[in-house]
C-alpha cells in the first residue's frame, strides 16, 4: 500500500516501524502464513497508511522519534531529530568529563532532544533550553518530564533576546534555522509539507541572521573560556569561521559530518 509514494526500501523500513509500534517483531510476522493481526490493529495500520500516503513523516504519524537512544515525542511544531544533530551532541560529550557540572544552554531547542541527551550524560550539569515557539516548548517540557531531565525552559526570541531570562553558560549550543529559501526545491516533500518552516528557513539575503545574533548573545552570556557549538549549513562553513574570528572567538574548529559535509563549528570565548 505504501509503494505508490515510497521506494521499496523506504516502504519496508516504515512498515517495520509501524509493526514494532504495535508490539510485533516484523521478521517473525513475515514468516507467518496466517494472519496474526487483529481487526483493531489492522484498522490502526490502515489509518497510519492513509497519513503516510499524504507524505506525512512516519515520526509525526507515530508521534515520536529516537535520538541518542531516547524516545523523543514530536509533532509538527518541532523538527524531527536527525543524525547530524546527534553528531553535534557527541562532539560536545566527548570533550567533557561525565562529572561536568556547568550550565548548558540550547538555543532553539524544539523537542529538547539535545538537552535530554546532555541531562543524561552530565547528571551534575544544569540544562537550559530556549525557543520562540510555545508549542515547541510544550513538546520539550513533555520530553523533559518523561525522561526526568530537569531542564529549565525559556520562551524568548533570540533575534531580540531578553538577557535577564538567561543564566551565564559554560556551553551554548544551537541548531538554528539555516536552509535558504532558494534551497526549497532540493528538499523532500514530507519535510516541506509538515516540518515547521520557522525552524528550517532563513532569508536568502541574510542566511546567517541567527548565527550572528547567537554570537552577539554569547559574547554577553558565555562564561570566560566557555564554548559555542553550532550545527550549520554546509555551504557557509568558511563564512561562519571568519565571522567567529571577527567576533573575537578563539580555537575555532570546523568539522565534517558522516557524509563529509561541513556540519559543525565550535569556538571558545577568550
Amino acid at each position: 500500500m505504501l509503494k505508490p509514494v515510497y521506494s521499496k526500501q523506504e516502504a519496508t523500513s516504515i512498515a517495520r516501524l509501524l509493526l514494532e509500534d504495535l508490539g510485533y517483531n516484523p521478521h517473525l510476522i513475515s514468516q507467518q502464513e496466517e494472519e496474526i493481526l487483529d481487526k483493531n490493529e489492522i484498522g490502526q495500520l490502515e489509518k497510519w497508511i492513509q497519513e503516510l500516503l499524504r507524505n506525512k513523516p512516519v515520526q509525526y504519524v507515530l508521534g515520536y522519534s529516537w535520538f541518542m537512544d531516547k524516545k523523543i515525542f514530536v509533532n509538527e511544531h518541532c523538527l524531527i531529530p536527525r543524525q547530524e544533530t546527534e553528531e553535534l551532541v557527541l562532539e560536545i560529550i566527548k570533550n567533557k568529563a561525565k562529572n561536568f557540572d556547568g550550565n548548558i544552554l540550547d538555543i532553539g531547542c524544539g523537542s529538547a532532544c539535545i538537552d535530554i541527551s546532555f541531562a543524561n550524560k552530565f547528571p551534575h550539569a544544569k540544562c537550559y533550553a530556549s525557543d520562540i515557539s510555545k508549542q515547541a516548548l510544550a513538546i520539550g517540557q513533555r520530553n523533559s518530564f518523561i525522561n526526568d531531565s530537569g531542564i529549565s525552559f525559556i520562551l524568548d526570541d533570540i533575534l531580540n533576546p531578553d538577557y535577564s531570562k538567561y543564566p551565564n553558560a559554560d556551553i551554548i549550543v544551537s541548531n538554528p534555522p539555516y536552509v535558504r529559501i532558494l534551497e526549497k526545491d532540493k528538499m523532500q516533500k514530507n519535510v516541506l509539507d509538515f516540518e515547521p518552516h520557522n525552524a528550517l528557513f532563513v532569508p536568502d539575503e541574510d542566511p546567517l541572521i541567527f548565527y550572528r545574533s547567537i554570537m552577539e548573545f554569547s559574547k554577553n552570556k558565555l562564561n570566560k573560556k566557555g564554548e559555542l557549538y553550532f550545527e550549520i549549513n554546509e555551504v557557509f562553513g568558511n563564512e561562519l569561521r571568519d565571522l567567529l574570528n571577527e567576533k573575537g572567538f578563539i580555537n575555532i574548529l570546523l568539522l565534517k559530518d558522516i557524509h563529509g559535509k561541513d556540519r559543525i563549528i565550535k569556538a571558545q570565548k577568550k
